[in-house]
């Protein structure tokens, strides 16, 4: 019986992030993650013996009551899942557009199932900084097979413009979406009012910095959605 370890299946919600954002969909968490960045905003999914075994037959009966026609497959790191392939192919089956959000550093042939992949490879801020050369072996696979991708990366200092202006230039014929990361990555509650105009002032101040930047002028900069609406609540 094929299964996967699963944190939490939730929806309907909005995608918070990335070139989907503002999209009405269901979110199904893998357990399990090769990184620990520090500021991460979902510890609680980095074990891999956190959450429950699910088989694929009891995800997508999951996902059908929730009824929406979007379904982000995320983590975690989705591409730790063995059976990801098996569950992408289940979903699109039953007709969802299905996204997986991954930060690049495992390839899962479930990626050639997916209706796209948001590449979200971690900057240097987050001192687990994905080597370039292994973020284009796999963007290179995947155009290679006609994958739709996306990057994103999210920007908390000058390091992380830098690094993502390179991934950028590497790569110009990819889109790519900047945002605004949270810092209060600790707090399980709704945003405080303050903490809310703090992202949304490192936004503004984001904006005004890549618009002086030849290299940069055809990115999209956005906030994290989600965490102006929610702070770091679950199931949202």
């Amino acid at each position: 019986m094929s299964q996967m370890r699963i944190v939490e299946i939730f929806g309907p919600t909005i995608q918070g992030e990335g070139p989907y954002i503002g999209q009405i969909c269901t979110f199904v968490r893998t357990a399990g993650c090769d990184n620990n960045c520090k500021w991460c905003d979902t510890k609680y999914a980095q074990s891999e013996d956190t959450g429950e075994q699910m088989t694929i037959e009891s995800i997508v009966r999951e996902v059908r009551e929730i009824n929406t026609e979007h379904v982000v497959i995320t983590g975690g790191n989705p591409a730790l899942q063995y059976k990801l392939k098996e569950l992408c192919i289940a979903l699109r089956a039953e007709g969802y557009f299905v996204q997986i959000e991954t930060q690049g550093t495992r390839f899962n042939q479930g990626f050639y199932v997916a209706n796209t992949i948001n590449l979200s490879p971690k900057p240097l801020s987050s001192n687990n900084a994905l080597p370039y050369t292994q973020l284009e072996k796999l963007i290179e696979d995947l155009q290679l097979h006609r994958v739709d991708v996306n990057l994103k990366i999210v920007i908390f200092n000058h390091r992380d413009i830098e690094y993502a202006e390179t991934i950028h230039m590497m790569h110009p014929d990819v889109p790519m979406t900047l945002q605004v990361g949270n810092p209060n990555v600790d707090s399980k509650q709704d945003n405080h009012p303050d903490d809310i105009l703090s992202l949304l002032v490192s936004y503004h101040g984001l904006i005004e910095r890549i618009a002086t930047m030849d290299t940069m002028n055809d990115v999209r900069i956005l906030p994290q959605m989600h965490t102006l609406l929610y702070g770091n609540r679950r199931g949202v």
